[in-house]
Order: C-alpha cells, then structure tokens, then sequence
C-alpha cells in the first residue's frame, strides 16, 4: 500500500504502520520535527506548509492521513477561534483527496474539531466523492495505549463499508506497561528536574541515591 501524511510530526504514525503501508510522502512545516521524522521514517518529508505542495505529482495513493493543527480548538485555550489558516489547511487537505484519491483515509484532532467549519469542507468532499466515513471520539486506553488520551478519529473508506472497531481493552497503567521490562533497565539517574517533581513521600521512600530506575521503581510499587 502507498501511503503520505499531512501534518506528519515526527511519524507517529508511519511508525505504528510500517508493517502494512510503504510511506512515500509527509508534509511537515517545521523544520526541526521534520528531521526528526526523517531519522524515524524517511528523507521522503518535504518542509512546507501543506497548502504550498503541488499534490498533483504524488499519484493514487491507498493511504492518507491528515492531523491539522488543532491549537484553536483545544480545551487549553478556552478563547481559541478557527482562523483563516485553519481554513486553508483544510482546503489543502481536500486539495489532497482530490489528487490523490486514497482507498482509506483517515482524521485525527480534539474533539471539538468536528465541530468546525474546516471539518465540515473535509467531510463534504467525502460526501461527493464515494467515500463512507464515521467519526468519533476515541480513547487510546480502549486500545491498549498506557495512557487516556481522547481524540477525534476520523476513518473513511471509498467504495466500501468501514470495518468495525476491536472491541475495548482492560486499561493497562504506565508501570503495567514496563513492569517486564525493569529487570533489564540500564543503569541511569533521574534528571534534576525529575526529582524535582516527585512527591515528597515518594523521595523519601525510594531508592533514588542509588541512581537506578529499577530499584526506584521496584520501591514505588511497594508503597503503593
């Protein structure tokens, strides 16, 4: 499968899909995320801003996934208001769609994204191009992710059903998460700035002085 992503970050998710896409494409404005993504994935990215990149010499695509800057429509900032770039992004994403007709794409923003008017230019071209798409707002402990993380998911597929979600998952904590690996953590030491945000009865309680995660840890669980 050919795939690009817009708004690409560091690769995320080229990463988580490596096994199943061949990734030929990534858009990423700013520089220093962009060389992170081509140490991760590939020097396939091109540093620009996605309404400046002419789609029409990427070719069909199987895959795309878009990420736009979601800062205008996050809880962080309560006096956020879609802007006039927001909009144009949006347009250089349904610019992508049309050159590139992928077999799946897919969306991902907070949650109040669907409520925009840059969503709506997304979804109307989905509408009228064959596309069935479903939206909603997941959370990445359903799927097995140590963490609570809520997004906005957009999943589209052209000229087929989409197919059903896994169903959710037990929530698994960040220390379930590494417990197997402690035994085989390298010795290493907590940044200052670590330390500095431990609770006070956790500095006193652990094993710190001694400069290895995994007697930290080991003692963390057991106060627990």
């Amino acid at each position: 499968m050919r795939g690009a992503t817009l708004f690409s970050g560091g690769g995320g998710v080229e990463a988580g899909l490596l096994d199943t896409v061949t990734f030929c494409h990534a858009v990423e404005y700013d520089a220093s995320i962009a060389a992170i993504y081509a140490q991760n994935i590939g020097a396939h990215v091109q540093v620009r801003k996605v309404e400046d990149v002419d789609y029409s010499t990427w070719g069909a695509l199987d895959y795309l996934h878009g990420s736009p800057v979601c800062k205008e429509y996050s809880p962080a900032k309560a006096s956020g208001r879609e802007s006039e770039s927001d909009l144009t992004s949006a347009a250089a994403v349904v610019r992508c769609l049309e050159a590139t007709q992928p077999r799946v794409f897919t969306l991902e923003n907070v949650g109040a994204y669907q409520h925009s008017q840059a969503f709506r230019l997304i979804v109307s071209w989905l509408n009228h191009n064959g596309y069935m798409w479903h939206a909603e707002i997941l959370n990445s402990a359903d799927f097995g992710v140590p963490q609570t993380r809520r997004r906005l998911i957009l999943r589209a597929v052209r000229d087929a059903l989409l197919p059903t979600l896994p169903p959710p998952v037990k929530w698994c904590g960040w220390f379930e998460a590494i417990e197997d690996l402690i035994p085989e953590l390298p010795e290493s030491q907590f940044a200052p700035w670590q330390l500095a945000r431990l609770p006070k009865a956790l500095k006193e309680s652990t094993a710190i002085a001694q400069g290895k995660y995994g007697d930290a840890l080991v003692t963390a669980k057991q106060t627990q």
